[in-house]
């Protein structure tokens, strides 16, 4: 459980920091601008209406290649993490 754990934080970590990373990145010099380019992808809202009740489901997701590097840093990192808590 204790891996689990600190796999999903340190991964949350670098998502989280890479966004704001790759953001500030965006307006830097042309070298590190590449790290603010963002894939995306997903599907439009749908809407299910089945006259007494409506659902509507949609999703887009959007990932940077700083959120990539950084995500692979991090699972690089997580037993070594793991190792220095016990």
């Amino acid at each position: 459980m204790k891996r689990f754990l600190v796999y999903l934080f340190t991964i949350i970590i670098a998502i989280v920091s890479g966004h704001y990373l790759g953001n500030y990145c965006a307006d830097s010099n042309e070298y590190v601008s590449w790290l603010a380019k963002s894939l995306k992808f997903g599907f439009d809202m749908q809407e299910f209406n089945l006259n007494v009740v409506s659902f509507t489901f949609g999703l887009h997701l959007s990932i940077n290649f700083m959120q990539i590097f950084l995500i692979v840093i991090a699972i690089a990192l997580s037993p070594t993490i793991i190792k220095s808590i016990k």
